[in-house]
């Protein structure tokens, strides 16, 4: 798939596959990209756009890499370089730095570095999640109150950790286990809950959903049913990517502990399994559910039942822009 003919109508890998959504995600997470620039992207624009015109002899890989650029550097609608710290190719290197100090145990029996490191999470999702807004329209009241709920949740679940982790000696069984299970917890239920504060009109009642296709490719309304099922499979994945660079570093050290090199330098040896866990276990996490989703008609409302098609056959199911 990688020497796919380049086109603006489909990507680069399979997206109905999941070892090509895998493809897909590590490409757009790729940290290279926060070295594209306003000069660099007007270079990858200026291919595409030749391209377009109908210019022959273009390279193929050339192409792919410039869509990706443009992509995933500059916002959709307001047409804005988005700044590199806010791309989602900065989510890993980022990460590198806040997982390892949330998860050691010198921050998680300090009130202070756990509260500050849950705000520094917090605001830095907050951030990315302004800059890789749906629209260039939407109410910075909604984003304050994604962000203020997401800081206390993250906050206050984070410090049930360190209270229990006061009354237990370090280094033991249980105090691992509360370690590695409580702040992801924590962590994962503000994710979720600032995912679902900064999309609530999508799913609320009352709100507007999310536009739904028929088999033709045809809009054929705005569904809340659709909604809250891309908010339950987006909050799926919020919660896998936490897994492999949050829990399972910190259990694995229960039995590596009895390897006398890692017991005299676990903090190195958890710290390679957390960005290990990033690397290997974000990918995997985005290509869990495609962008672009189907749904049976028989799950939405009531007025998207009974449709149809343009040949005259019934619709059954429809399909809608999932998002990250």
């Amino acid at each position: 798939m990688a020497n796919r003919e380049f086109s603006d109508k489909y990507t680069k890998y399979n997206m109905d596959t999941f070892s090509g959504r895998v493809r897909y995600w590590t490409e757009c997470i790729n940290p290279l990209l926060l070295l594209e620039n306003e000069r660099s992207l007007q270079k990858h624009q200026m291919l595409l756009d030749r391209w377009k015109s109908g210019e022959k002899g273009l390279a193929n890989a050339d192409l792919w890499a410039a869509r990706r650029a443009v992509e995933q550097c500059i916002h959709p609608t307001s047409g804005d370089v988005i700044p590199p710290l806010f791309r989602m190719s900065a989510f890993l290197p980022m990460n590198f730095l806040i997982v390892p100090t949330m998860m050691a145990p010198a921050t998680l029996t300090s009130v202070p570095r756990t509260m500050f490191i849950q705000w520094f999470n917090q605001t830095f999702n907050a951030a990315v999640n302004y800059a890789n807004r749906s629209s260039d329209k939407q109410p910075m009241s909604e984003i304050g109150k994604a962000y203020g709920v997401a800081v206390t949740v993250a906050c206050g679940g984070s410090l049930v950790a360190t209270n229990m982790l006061k009354k237990l000696p370090s280094g033991t069984v249980k105090a691992t286990i509360i370690r590695g299970t409580v702040p992801f917890i924590a962590v994962s239920t503000a994710s979720v809950l600032n995912l679902a504060f900064m999309r609530k009109n999508e799913w609320m009642s009352g709100g507007k959903g999310i536009k739904v296709k028929d088999e033709d490719g045809t809009v054929r309304g705005e569904s809340i049913s659709a909604g809250r099922d891309s908010l339950a499979k987006c909050s799926a994945t919020r919660i896998i990517w936490n897994l492999p660079c949050m829990v399972l570093p910190t259990l694995f050290m229960v039995p590596l502990a009895s390897i006398p090199a890692i017991r005299a330098h676990p903090l190195v040896t958890e710290t390679a399994l957390q960005m290990l866990g990033l690397t290997l276990g974000v990918p995997p996490a985005l290509a869990a559910f495609n962008i672009n989703q189907t749904i049976g008609a028989t799950s939405l409302e009531k007025e998207f039942q009974n449709l149809k098609r343009k040949d005259g056959t019934p619709v059954t199911t429809f399909s809608y822009y999932k998002g990250v």
